[in-house]
């Protein structure tokens, strides 16, 4: 993972898709990622255009956390909008296109798992995930043992 450097004013999480399906639907935000882990683009769409018969870029599942300095948060409402965050719908492209960097951390999926709620269809799939996960068991610990007498 590529660490966050101590002048970025907006920094962000991205980790690999899981699952192919997931690049190509549209409620899931991709990023493409310099070579220093800033963030080059966001987009709804399949990103970068591939040709055939060259490497694939990497492309990552925008996990929309972020990080703030006071500096760039306070500066957000004073933002002009631009065309690619009117476009696209999407409210990180407003600190790009105004030219302030946003640092992506990449995480890895291993066992984690990113529950986001950003389009009315995620509500059923995260209701469904939380379910299907058993609340973990509470464990007394050795001072209220003592008070149950056990």
């Amino acid at each position: 993972a590529k660490l966050i450097q101590g002048d970025c004013p907006v920094a962000t999480l991205a980790t690999p898709f899981k699952r192919v399906v997931d690049f190509y639907n549209t409620n899931q935000v991709k990023v493409v990622i310099t070579q220093n882990g800033r963030a080059l683009y966001f987009s709804k769409e399949v990103i970068p255009f591939a040709a055939p018969g060259t490497d694939p870029v990497p492309v990552f599942h925008h996990v929309g956390l972020y990080a703030y300095r006071p500096a760039a948060l306070l500066a957000y409402p004073g933002l002009p909008p631009g065309p690619l965050e009117t476009l696209e719908g999407l409210e990180q492209l407003r600190f790009l296109e105004n030219g302030i960097v946003i640092q992506c951390v990449e995480v890895a999926p291993g066992d984690r798992m990113f529950w986001e709620l950003n389009n009315p269809v995620d509500v059923a799939r995260v209701e469904a995930a939380l379910a299907s996960h058993e609340a973990p068991a509470l464990t007394a610990g050795p001072e209220s043992r003592a008070r149950s007498g056990a």
